[in-house]
């Protein structure tokens, strides 16, 4: 990912730790991506994937859509994107829901 924070500056990170209980601190990761304005404004989108920790498909795709959007960013013209790729960080750790 660090790749994709050095290509653009319309994308941030930011990490989110848990106080822990009750399997010890975990870090969720947010990305946040501001696409090229588009007029009236900017339409705000969550992507929420990884709930389940043992169905990666979902947060594979999330990362995969990131990296298309700083690659082609005119696909996210008019769009600002909250980005959370696994939110379920000990189930995905573990491999369970």
């Amino acid at each position: 990912m660090e790749d994709l924070l050095v290509k653009t500056p319309r994308l941030n990170a930011h990490q989110l730790t848990s106080r822990g209980y009750p399997y010890g601190p975990r870090t969720l990761h947010r990305f946040h991506y501001i696409g090229p304005e588009g007029g009236d404004g900017y339409t705000r989108l969550g992507v929420f994937a990884g709930v389940h920790g043992d169905e990666v498909a979902g947060s594979l795709a999330a990362v995969r859509f990131l990296r298309e959007l700083v690659l082609e960013s005119d696909l996210a013209r008019g769009y600002e994107f909250f980005i959370y790729p696994v939110c379920n960080p000990t189930g995905y750790a573990d491999g369970t829901r």
